[in-house]
Parts: C-alpha cells; sequence; structure tokens
C-alpha cells in the first residue's frame, strides 16, 4: 500500500492560498477580540465598588438563567445604568451572582473610577475568554501554515 502525499497543484495552489489567509483573518480577528476582552477584565479587578439596584431582570423561558438585567447606581452625584454583567462571553457567571434577586434588590457593583460610566457586577474576566483566545490563536496558525503550504508549491505540478 503506498503513501500518497498531498501537493497543491496548478490549479489549486492559489484557492490555498486564499482559504489560508481567510482562515488565518478568521483567527486574527476573533483572537483580538477576545484579547481586548481579558485586557478589559483583568482591568476591572482594580476598579472601585458600590450599591446598586436592579431596575430590570429577565430570566429565560425555563426561569433556570438570566437572559438580561440592568441596574441603577450612583457615583458622586451622577446616576448611571448599565446592562454588562461581566468580561465574558457567556451570562452563566451572572446567574450565580443573580440567583434569587428580584427588580429592587441591592447588588454590589464595580465601576471605573476613571470612566464611572462603565460598571459589571463580576470582575475580571470569564475563564472561557482565555480558552477562546487559545482556540483563536491555533485557528489563526492553522490559517498560516495553509498558506504556507500552498504558497511553497507555488504552482507547481507533481
Amino acid at each position: 500500500m503506498s503513501r500518497r502525499r498531498f501537493y497543491f497543484t496548478q490549479q489549486n495552489w492559489l484557492a490555498g492560498c486564499l482559504v489560508g489567509a481567510f482562515v488565518c483573518l478568521v483567527g486574527a480577528v476573533f483572537l483580538l477580540f477576545c484579547l481586548s476582552i481579558l485586557v478589559r477584565g483583568n482591568a476591572s479587578r482594580k476598579w472601585g465598588f458600590t450599591l446598586g439596584t436592579l431596575s430590570q431582570i429577565t430570566r429565560t423561558k425555563h426561569g433556570s438563567g438570566i437572559e438580561s438585567v440592568r441596574y441603577v447606581y450612583h457615583f458622586g452625584t451622577n446616576r448611571f445604568e448599565s446592562t454588562r454583567t461581566d468580561f465574558g462571553l457567556a451570562k452563566s457567571r451572572a446567574n450565580g451572582v443573580l440567583l434569587g434577586k428580584r427588580v429592587g434588590d441591592s447588588v454590589l457593583v464595580y465601576f471605573d473610577p476613571e470612566s464611572p460610566g462603565k460598571s459589571v457586577l463580576i470582575r475580571g474576566p470569564d475563564q472561557n475568554v482565555k480558552i477562546m483566545c487559545g482556540i483563536s490563536a491555533l485557528v489563526c496558525v492553522l490559517g498560516i501554515v495553509v498558506f504556507v503550504l500552498a504558497a511553497r508549491t507555488g504552482g507547481i505540478a507533481r
């Protein structure tokens, strides 16, 4: 049984380069998105806190999770309103903090003292963001590998 090696041919080397570049670009864009969430989440660990009030809470149809939340808080003489629960890709961490909470209940709000309009209910980035950064980096590397393999053959028929 002979082993066949895959080579890019004259017909498909350009397509291979384009696919590799596209996969790398998609991975890079998602990696930058995840890294921005990671950086902002890490910065939120140093934020101040205050008590806020839940003004709206929407649960999932099953009632076991949080679909959306809105809360109000004050800093100095200014009143702020926000819907951000955390720096993550899903609202799963918010479920634990908001379990049993109702409209009008108090919540601990973490806010950026330099820009008090930025706030979260949970400091720090979600662990899933770190995993998604790794997956995005792997997708980017895969795109580079496909691009390089296609480009190296340069359309040479074998």
